[in-house]
């Protein structure tokens, strides 16, 4: 249900779907609104590229802040939910609610067996377990797939 989500991550998007909300944005604003690349995502959620992989698991703060599995909540939570966990940017939800499309020029090299189209996403969800969760993990679904802890996040490029 909808009811009294407002402020909640969209769900139930596919890839093409998110694609079109960009355009029409584009179109709305008129300034250029995409998805992120898979590069960007990870950069902004290693906070600049600051957390490395050695080190991801000692940051104590993860797992205390981010909508997972292990919080037992079971759905979306709003986006400003965890106002403790933000990247240096102040982006919330980068990890957990929901995962998020990305795109990527290496995507096509991924699936060339398969006649689906593959996208990947980013960050986990309120479904994933903690040990999931780090930057440079990815998952791909098929393009026109949709479910309820799959989203997208958008970004503004600067003129």
């Amino acid at each position: 249900s909808l009811f009294d989500k407002y402020n909640h991550p969209v769900t139930q998007i596919t890839f093409s779907v998110a694609l079109s909300f960009c355009d029409w944005k584009t179109e709305m604003l008129g300034k250029k609104i995409r998805l992120p690349t898979e590069t960007e995502w990870e950069y902004i959620a290693t906070n600049l590229g600051e957390i490395r992989p050695e080190n991801y698991f000692e940051n104590e703060v993860m797992g205390h802040n981010i909508n997972f599995e292990g919080t037992g909540i079971g759905r979306t939570t709003p986006v400003d939910y965890f106002e403790d966990q933000s990247s240096l940017l102040g982006v919330h939800d980068l990890f957990g609610n929901v995962y998020e499309w990305v795109t990527e020029a290496r995507e096509k090299k991924l699936f060339q067996r398969s006649k689906l189209e593959y996208k990947i996403v980013k960050g986990g969800s309120f479904m994933t377990h903690l040990e999931e969760m780090a930057p440079w993990n990815r998952l791909s679904f098929a393009k026109n797939y949709c479910a309820s802890f799959l989203g997208f996040r958008f970004v503004c490029e600067a003129e």
